[in-house]
């Protein structure tokens, strides 16, 4: 996270507790270069959090968030809540041969009873940076 006003949510026992997770989840179907990246933070009201996947020249970002006071929900249960979602759309994205169902904008949705927003990426920046060194060559 950027935002010079957030607080950090995940301890680094607990970014690691939760990559564990994730790789008993679906390492087998991870490439042998990639790996899980965790993010998560409070600003103000909103929890948001980050699930990054990346490796060789691919790598999948989706990010959650929802205000948690108006939601009702404690800051660590909402962070809980927007991983599940996230680790959903993971799941689909491998589902779907690597391509991604979710809104590259924030959008709108409810989950679990919940208000909360959600926007995804999957990019190969690898493969973007040649591709700009080709373009470049001609010039």
């Amino acid at each position: 996270m950027s935002d010079p006003d957030s607080i950090a949510i995940f301890s680094a026992p607990q970014i690691a507790n939760i990559r564990d997770l994730l790789h008993e989840r679906w390492g087998a179907r991870l490439g042998d270069d990639e790996d899980f990246k965790l993010s998560g933070a409070v600003v103000g009201d909103h929890v948001t959090v980050g699930l990054l996947v990346a490796g060789g020249n691919a790598q999948y970002l989706s990010e959650a968030s929802m205000n948690h006071a108006r939601e009702g929900v404690d800051i660590e249960s909402a962070a809980l809540l927007l991983l599940d979602l996230l680790e959903g759309y993971f799941a689909d994205y491998l589902d779907a041969e690597r391509i991604s169902q979710a809104p590259l904008d924030w959008s709108d949705l409810e989950f679990q009873g919940h208000a909360v927003q959600v926007r995804a990426d999957a990019s190969r920046p690898g493969l973007d940076a040649q591709a700009d060194a080709l373009l470049a060559e001609d010039d």
